[in-house]
């Protein structure tokens, strides 16, 4: 993990993660495949797929990690790091925070990028999308007979 001064407030960092490997020979493969088509899309100018936000600077494998924005902090994220991944399933938002475990430093959660649930009709990790929130979930009605059993079906 590298540390970098911030450029943005002063006395803070950030961290970036570099040459993460992926595990099993097909995540390997598709992983290194993304890595060249990345390289090759660079030289042209154009590195990144459109759907990607446009402040995006993530490639493929890289992991760079920053505090929560000032305007965004508050008493219960003020250590809390934000990051973008990209791997060949797609782009994925980090939330990491320092534990109090001498053994664990950080711990926290891989979810999809807005952007791939949004945006990206062929994402690959758009089934991992937060759980939908009480009251959004599709509503089935099912009728019972009266006294209250429902009849065998079939």
């Amino acid at each position: 993990m590298l540390e970098h001064d911030s450029q943005h407030v002063s006395g803070e960092n950030w961290y970036q993660a570099v040459n993460l490997n992926p595990i099993g020979k097909d995540n390997q493969h598709e992983n290194a495949v993304l890595r060249q088509q990345f390289d090759k899309a660079a030289r042209q100018g154009n590195a990144r797929p459109d759907y990607f936000p446009e402040r995006s600077n993530a490639e493929p494998l890289k992991l760079n990690l920053n505090r929560i924005p000032l305007a965004k902090r508050h008493p219960r994220n003020a250590d809390t790091l934000i990051g973008e991944f990209w791997d060949a399933d797609g782009l994925w938002t980090v939330l990491v925070s320092p534990t109090k475990s001498e053994k664990v430093l950080y711990a926290g959660s891989l979810l999809p990028a807005q952007v791939e649930i949004d945006s990206n009709p062929h994402s690959k990790i758009s089934q991992y999308r937060q759980p939908t929130k009480p009251g959004q979930l599709p509503v089935e009605v099912a009728e019972f007979p009266e006294g209250g059993k429902p009849e065998p079906s079939g």
